[in-house]
């Protein structure tokens, strides 16, 4: 358990958009939380079930695992609360996500937006924000994706912060790493040391935990 707390953090992570890789930040989260000791659930209640596949597939390869429990939204509570005694639970919303995603908000500790630097991504952010309205506090945007030294990226950088919108101090480079290790049913944060992918996964766990 977490120093100081008496049930797990729970993280969720939610965008109304599809395709910006929120299924791939829950699964590299949940390695680098597992990597660093921490007892990791997850819980997937995205109708695609892309995390479910993903843990079948990390165990035919015979590797450990965050525990998962599987779901519809609307049992996303019931299973945060069997997943109390451990460390940290990363939820799994499904994207287009509606009202059904409120019991899996109100029982977070952090409320995760992954968003592209990109103008449809941040367009996005507003129907999601619509949803998190009351749970403001909770909210970090996570960019993800971020090209090297892109001018557009950088504009479309200083539009969220123009908007007074909480982003994480660290961001997801647009590296390969992050989808290939997903498909192989691991995680970049069991990379060699000298992966960029590998620290910046680690860095941005590092982070949340600070919350």
């Amino acid at each position: 358990m977490l120093k100081g707390r008496s049930m797990a953090k729970v993280i969720t992570v939610a965008q109304q958009k599809g395709g910006v890789g929120k299924t791939t930040l829950v699964v590299q989260l949940a390695v680098a939380f597992a990597q660093i000791g921490m007892r990791t659930m997850v819980v997937d209640v995205d109708p695609q079930g892309s995390l479910t596949k993903w843990q079948k597939l990390r165990q035919d390869k015979g590797r450990d695992n965050p525990s998962l429990l599987a779901g519809s939204a609307w049992q996303a509570d019931s299973m945060i609360k069997k997943s109390k005694d451990y460390d940290v639970v990363l939820v799994d919303c499904p994207p287009r996500a509606d009202a059904k995603i409120a019991v899996a908000l109100r029982a977070s500790d952090l409320i995760l937006l992954p968003c592209q630097p990109a103008a449809p991504d941040i367009w996005a952010l507003d129907d999601t924000l619509g949803l998190t309205a009351l749970h403001l506090s909770k909210l970090r945007v996570v960019l993800n994706r971020v090209p090297p030294r892109s001018s557009k990226a950088e504009q479309m950088i200083k539009e969220l912060e123009e908007r007074n919108l909480p982003i994480s101090e660290v961001g997801l480079g647009n590296r390969a790493a992050f989808a290939d290790s997903l498909a192989e049913g691991s995680g970049v944060a069991e990379a060699p040391r000298n992966s960029r992918a590998r620290e910046e996964i680690r860095a941005l766990a590092n982070e949340l935990l600070a919350y």
